[in-house]
Formats: structure tokens, C-alpha cells, sequence
């Protein structure tokens, strides 16, 4: 038997899914994506460096994290940064190693 707060906790993702998935929110949510693009293109570059080279098999992105062993999704972590000659130089972290590394 589902309680009141289970039934509203849904109810409430229900309604919050259907307001972003509106043209106006989609707008600003893609408005906001092209701004940050703008300002990090060197990240951004990273980033599509590194889908590139999954796709194409020439990196694979490993189950585990390299720095807890973990079994999650992993993210690729630019330890060097994001200059064109580190691009493809990553650790294969968790979303929380990665917070870590990154403070």
C-alpha cells in the first residue's frame, strides 16, 4: 500500500517532467546549454573528443572506477585539463570521485 507522501512524491515528478519537457522551458534549457558552450569551448571540445572516440572504439569506457572500484556509471575525469593535446587523457571516474577530484 502506497502512503499520501509516496502518492505525492509521484505526482509531483509527473508535473515536474511535464513542465520541462514544454517548448518554453526546452527553449531556455537549450538557450542556457549554447551560453555555457560559448563561454567553455575548450570543454566542450573535450567533451565531443572523447564521445568521438568511444564511438569509434578507440577508447572504452571501463565498468568500474578507477579510484573507489565502484560498479556505476562512470564519467571521464580531464586531469590535465582540456587542451587539445590532453584531450583523450582522462581517469575513468564515479559522478562522487569525480566531485572530488574536481574541488
Amino acid at each position: 500500500m502506497q502512503t499520501k507522501a509516496v502518492q505525492t512524491w509521484d505526482e509531483y515528478r509527473t508535473k515536474d517532467r511535464a513542465r520541462r519537457l514544454t517548448p518554453v522551458n526546452q527553449a531556455k534549457t537549450r538557450a542556457r546549454m549554447q551560453a555555457y558552450n560559448a563561454q567553455h569551448p575548450e570543454r566542450r571540445a573535450a567533451t565531443d573528443a572523447i564521445a568521438k572516440a568511444i564511438a569509434k572504439g578507440r577508447l572504452v569506457r571501463p565498468e568500474r572506477c578507477t579510484r573507489c572500484n565502484r560498479k556505476t556509471r562512470i564519467e571521464a575525469h580531464h586531469h590535465k585539463g582540456y587542451a587539445q593535446e590532453y584531450r583523450l587523457d582522462v581517469l575513468w571516474v564515479c559522478k562522487s570521485c569525480h566531485g572530488v577530484l574536481e574541488r
